[in-house]
């Protein structure tokens, strides 16, 4: 497990995997590894099903700008505010270059039932709080 996101849009409260390989995704929304750590710089990508496998990202469209994305780790939770969302095609992985400013990408394929494209959510890190305790 490579940490709990949370979006409360979407009615979501899921794990998710390190790794984004088919198996992995079977399993829930997976850290795409090659992409950053959440942290003071960098994209973090993770990347997730919208119509198999649980569906997690079945509401990924239903994103806003503005709306909130917490992603947590053993010891902090980092804040996200969407910023975009965009439709590319399955090679266009600039979405989730690294970036001087911290960011979250989130991405799944477009439209539903197909793999055709991929739908980006793009998010700025808005606030880090370091959890003293389990949090529910």
């Amino acid at each position: 497990v490579f940490g709990r996101l949370v979006i409360p849009v979407m009615d979501l409260d899921v794990m998710v995997i390190g790794g984004h390989s088919p198996a992995d995704l079977r399993r829930g929304p997976g850290w795409i590894y090659w992409t950053d750590l959440p942290g003071p710089t960098g994209t973090c990508g993770i990347s997730g099903h919208r119509t198999t496998y649980g569906a997690p990202f079945r509401r990924l469209d239903e994103l806003s700008e503005g709306d909130t994305i917490d992603l947590f780790s053993p010891f902090r939770r980092y804040r996200y505010a969407v910023t975009r969302t965009l439709v590319v095609r399955p090679d266009q992985t600039e979405v989730v270059a690294s970036t001087e400013h911290p960011s979250l990408t989130l991405t799944a394929c477009h439209p539903p039932y197909s793999a055709a494209y991929r739908l980006a959510v793009q998010a700025e890190l808005v606030e880090v709080r370091r959890l003293d305790s389990v949090e529910e």
